[in-house]
Parts: C-alpha cells; structure tokens; sequence
C-alpha cells in the first residue's frame, strides 16, 4: 500500500469517527441511527455529492449507471466516490413531536429502532435546513481535500450553491438556481447537475451539458 493511499485511509478514519461522534444537530442527530459516510474508490478521479442520502443514495444500480454515465463525460476509466452534503437524515417525525421532550438522548437504537414509538424507524429523510448544512459543510470540504480529485459532481441546487459558495466560485449575477453547468476551480472542475428522480434523465441530460 502506497504512503498516500495509507494517509488517506488515516485522515478518512478520523474524520469518520469525529462525525459518528458529532451532536451539533440536536434534533437531528437523536433520530440517525448512523451518520452517513462516504463510500467509493480511495483513489477517486470522481467525487458525487448528493444533498443528504435516501433511497437514491442507497440503490447501488442507480449508482452504477450514474458512474459510468460520469466516466463517459468526465474521464474515461475513472474511480468514483460518493458522498453527503449533509450527514445525519432530516425526518418529519410527529412521535418525535409529540413525546421526544420526555426523553435525553438519542430516539433510535443502532438497529434503527425507534425507542419512541417502539417500532423500526420507517420515515424517509427529507431536504435539510441551512442549519444542517452549515453545521456539516465542512465535512465534505474537508472529505474533498483528503481524496484530491479532479471531478466534484454536485447533485441538486443545495449541494451545488453550498460547494460553489465555499469555493468561491458563484458571481453576484448567478440566478439562483444551479443545475447541469460545468464550472472550473485550480483545483478541480466541477459538475452540478439538477436532482432528477430516474436515471433516464440524467442519460440524457450528462452526455448534453456544454463545456
């Protein structure tokens, strides 16, 4: 194994713990059974960053036909990594609403059982608030800076304007809504794509996106 290779996996191991370990979110982190992390190639040409992980996120087809439609546009033969804007799920959960101010601590087991309701936890996460954002913004920066690549895939306008803020690339005449642009950082370039629900779009879509 190379010293960079083993460098990453170290700087990766700790930033991993600090998330699992994190609790700036207090309404957010007592309802995530665990905190996602990212996934993917170590040595990626490509990192993905979606808004928050659901069922999207988690379908590996979905993923698979992603990548290779990356690959074509971007870099032929190149590795992939994905990975959150946002690490712990956003859920409107109305048991937490109604008897979470009883209880310290978290709402969920580590086998997702909801110690509220009793049940396994069945809500799918939604769009988190600026608040979530800012709090793990600088997770992916830091993630981003660890992997070196020469790609960051944005997904979704939120994902897009955090990213492009923080690397100072949005002007005061963007319009506010990002989508299936290519923009160019010294260090990497970047891709931001609209958030469609099917891969058959973005089929389309990515092969079209103008340089």
């Amino acid at each position: 194994m190379s010293n960079v290779l083993t460098r990453k996996i170290r700087s990766l191991n700790q930033m991993e713990s600090r998330i699992s370990g994190c609790t700036r979110c207090s309404e957010l982190y007592r309802c995530c059974c665990k905190p996602s992390l990212g996934r993917g190639s170590l040595q990626a040409d490509i990192i993905v960053v979606f808004p928050w992980e659901n069922q999207l996120g988690r379908d590996r087809a979905y993923l698979k036909t992603l990548a290779q439609l990356l690959r074509e546009k971007l870099k032929p033969g190149g590795e992939v990594y994905y990975s959150f804007l946002v690490r712990c799920a956003t859920k409107l959960c109305l048991a937490r609403r109604e008897k979470s101010r009883l209880l310290e601590g978290k709402y969920i087991t580590g086998d997702n059982q909801c110690v509220l309701s009793g049940q396994p936890c069945s809500i799918e996460p939604t769009e988190p608030g600026m608040e979530a954002v800012l709090n793990c913004l600088h997770y992916i920066v830091e993630e981003i800076a660890i992997l070196e690549p020469d790609w960051i895939v944005t997904v979704g306008n939120l994902a897009s304007v955090a990213l492009l803020n923080t690397l100072g690339l949005l002007t005061a005449d963007w319009g506010g809504v990002l989508g299936n642009q290519v923009f160019h950082h010294y260090k990497y370039g970047l891709l931001c794509l609209d958030n469609y629900p099917d891969i058959e779009t973005y089929r389309r879509v990515i092969p079209a996106i103008p340089w």
